[in-house]
């Protein structure tokens, strides 16, 4: 909206650099207001600078699929290192996300149609 309405003549430099200071902006209110703690250790901001430039490089799939990844791979080390035991309906929930992500990674095999 902002594009059609505010900025029409903006480079997309620019338009993007100030799309992402008002964001960050309204994401400080946010954490303010919710009264939560920002990163404290350099290895957590480097984990959301990298998370960030893939969601900007138009791989939120691939990022969001490894969030999706964590339950399983967490259950599997508990189980491994622990002993640890899923209920049924636990391994049920993991395997629905699994069925999700690859859904997701795999697309659709035909080929796109040309329209012209």
């Amino acid at each position: 909206m902002g594009a059609r309405f505010g900025l029409p003549h903006a480079d997309p430099m620019t338009f993007t650099a100030i799309r992402f200071g008002i964001v960050a902006l309204l994401l400080g209110v946010f954490v303010r207001v919710a009264g939560r703690p920002l990163p404290r250790e350099p290895r957590m901001w480097g984990h959301l600078a990298v998370s960030g430039v893939l969601i900007r490089r138009g791989a939120a799939s691939t990022v969001s699929s490894l969030f999706y990844r964590v339950p399983p791979v967490t259950a599997a080390q508990g189980y491994l290192l622990f002993d640890q035991r899923l209920t049924p309906l636990q391994l049920a929930g993991i395997a629905v996300t699994a069925i999700g992500v690859a859904m997701i990674n795999v697309g659709d095999p035909r080929p796109p149609e040309r329209t012209e």
